[in-house]
């Protein structure tokens, strides 16, 4: 969900509107090839830290503190750089379906840490760190599950809002009225 993050976040930053054509035209795909080895970066960091994570539970850990300063300057990377992204490839990031994701990525946050804590003591043996499939099955179920209740959830809290703004506003309508 790094992705739906940086999609959500470069939508915020400022265009390069300022700068000739030309030069915007080379400083996008310049963004666009910086942002393909930023992905690139992120993958190989992420494959280190599930690699590291066969031999024990420890080592998983330390694996996952040493990769942690350039994991964050990796993302940092691909959120500054998908901010000047040409067009054709700005759609891939704003999309509706990365804009619906974006909206679950906090319920998402929340919820994830706890649902793979709860298959781990419930259902997942001690192995889980050193058997590559049992570890892909794992994460495969955290995943999906907590999309699945981070998009139920966002959709009942939304729903309150809604709810919530309209109550508001009828309410404030009668006593202006009075």
């Amino acid at each position: 969900f790094p992705c739906i993050m940086l999609a959500t976040i470069s939508r915020s930053i400022p265009g390069t509107g300022i700068c000739a054509p030309r030069r915007k035209t080379a400083l996008q795909w310049a963004a666009a090839a910086g942002l393909a080895l930023c992905i690139w970066v992120v993958l190989q960091i992420l494959h280190a830290q599930c690699t590291m994570g066969l031999q024990s539970t420890a080592s998983l850990r330390l694996g996952q503190l040493k990769h942690r300063l350039p994991l964050a300057l990796a993302l940092l990377g691909c959120i500054l750089t998908s901010a000047f992204l040409p067009r054709p490839l700005e759609w891939l990031l704003g999309n509706r379906l990365m804009r619906w994701l974006s909206g679950l990525t906090f319920n998402f946050y929340i919820w994830h840490q706890f649902l793979a804590v709860q298959y781990v003591r419930n259902w997942f043996p001690n192995t889980l760190h050193s058997d590559p499939g049992l570890q892909w099955a794992f994460t495969v179920l955290c995943y999906a599950s907590t999309l699945v209740l981070a998009a139920a959830l966002t959709a009942v809290t939304d729903g309150f809002a809604r709810w919530g703004k309209s109550f508001c506003s009828k309410r404030t309508r009668k006593q202006s009225a009075l």
